[in-house]
């Protein structure tokens, strides 16, 4: 989720891939959000599974971490049965699945190992400031006489390099508080389980020193230029335009793509494309994706404020079938299904097999068959379709569409007179400006 909101540090770490490498991605934000085009705050399905996952992790080392730093015994792992609906800590429990708790499994196995072999005080979801316009939380860290160990858990598929500017900020902000100075080592980790192929447990090891001259000298003269409201270029790009929320409404962006489209203009007597224009055509699309998903998300948002977008709308997602309890819970259930008559509907070999039955097989064994009312009852409590969430679609879709009554209270309303008729006639950058490149 980005940072760059009223509750958060105009420049946080979490979101320093952003504004490190596009300056003017801070104003614009500010603007869509004063002007009602974006929600002062939003989230994603991704977001709330990692912050699910980090509580979950939190939870579990919490259970023996002492007061001192030290961990009175082993750090309990999360069983694969877990429910996590049973854990009222951990915000969007009901996210967490077996792959979840196996990546904060082996975040664990690590913490223990470093702990358990290296010593030090350890120090968990602790923040770390290094100004007023850069600060943030940095996950865990462990504080030992020769050495400043932080470490950061990535619960996504995304690929995080381990010199990511958010680690490094994360450890010249301790470093600075523990008066750690020259050659001092500073060692960073990323604990990264889920991409398939990389190594989940990455580091680099810097001297304090160059933290702390790199943040001086560098990041922080930009944070002030970023905050105090100075015009700067907006840049595009893959690694900052990912986490961006205004990239649909980004006019460089836009510029970018449509440089795109007339570079692939068809040339007058050409048959076919060469191998070098369709290896250039290909090394466009992650950025045209993350464009096209950005504009998608900016539609969807004016489409949920009432306004209209030519030719699309707003509808609920689909989503499937799932328990309303446990699984063990829902199996126990389907073996006390009676018919009409007083009948058992299942026998257990019908309902536990080597894999416990999904909602969907279970009401398509339920089809045709004539339950009791109390077993209609139960069956509607236990196997539920949760409304899903409010997604764009053509206009020709055949679902309803989801009106800004219906979802008023997920935004402030658009400042109509604010909105400009082509979105992307925004004010661009003073002539002459030049974007300033961080050595990241």
């Amino acid at each position: 989720m980005s940072e760059i909101r009223n509750e958060h540090a105009p420049c946080a770490p979490s979101s320093s891939e952003l504004w490190l490498n596009c300056g003017g991605a801070y104003a614009l934000e500010k603007w869509a959000i004063e002007h009602g085009h974006i929600p002062e705050d939003d989230s994603s399905y991704h977001a709330d599974r990692g912050t699910a996952a980090h509580e979950l992790s939190n939870h579990q080392v919490a259970q023996v971490l002492r007061d001192d730093g030290r961990l009175a015994g082993p750090i309990p792992r999360v069983p694969m049965t877990l429910d996590a609906r049973t854990l009222p800590d951990v915000q969007h429990n009901h996210l967490l699945g077996p792959d979840d708790f196996t990546a904060v499994n082996v975040l664990i196995d690590w913490l223990e190992m470093q702990q358990t072999f290296f010593g030090g005080q350890m120090v968990m979801e602790q923040r770390v400031r290094w100004s007023d316009q850069v600060w943030g939380s940095m996950d865990y860290a462990f504080i030992r006489p020769d050495k400043l160990v932080v470490a950061d858990y990535k619960n996504g598929f995304i690929y995080v390099h381990e010199n990511s500017p958010q680690f490094r900020i994360y450890g010249a902000s301790k470093a600075k508080d523990l008066g750690m100075t020259g050659g001092d080592p500073v060692e960073t980790f990323v604990i990264q389980p889920k991409p398939f192929g990389k190594q989940p447990i990455r580091s680099c090891t810097y001297q304090a020193g160059d933290l702390l001259s790199w943040m001086e000298n560098t990041v922080q003269p930009w944070a002030e230029r970023i905050v105090s409201g100075e015009e700067l270029p907006r840049e595009p790009g893959e690694t900052q335009c990912r986490w961006c929320r205004v990239k649909g409404l980004c006019p460089e962006l836009h510029a970018w793509s449509e440089q795109q489209k007339a570079k692939a203009a068809r040339s007058p007597g050409a048959v076919a494309l060469t191998p070098a224009q369709v290896a250039e055509a290909l090394n466009t699309k992650p950025l045209l994706d993350i464009y096209h998903e950005g504009l998608a998300k900016q539609a969807l948002s004016w489409c949920l404020n009432g306004m209209e977008v030519p030719g699309y709308k707003a509808v609920r997602a689909t989503t499937h079938r799932r328990y309303s309890k446990s699984e063990q819970e829902a199996m126990k259930l389907a073996g006390s299904l009676t018919t009409k008559d007083g009948k058992k509907v299942f026998k257990k070999a019908d309902y536990v097999t080597t894999k416990i039955l999904t909602p969907k097989q279970l009401m398509d064994k339920l089809k045709g068959v004539d339950l009791s009312d109390r077993s209609q009852k139960k069956v509607k409590e236990l196997v539920i379709k949760p409304e899903g969430g409010p997604v764009l679609a053509l206009e020709d879709d055949t679902r309803p569409q989801v009106g800004p009554t219906a979802i008023s209270e997920l935004f402030s309303p658009v400042d109509q007179t604010a909105a400009p008729q082509d979105p992307f006639k925004l004010t661009p950058p003073a002539a002459g400006a030049k974007q300033t490149k961080l050595p990241l």
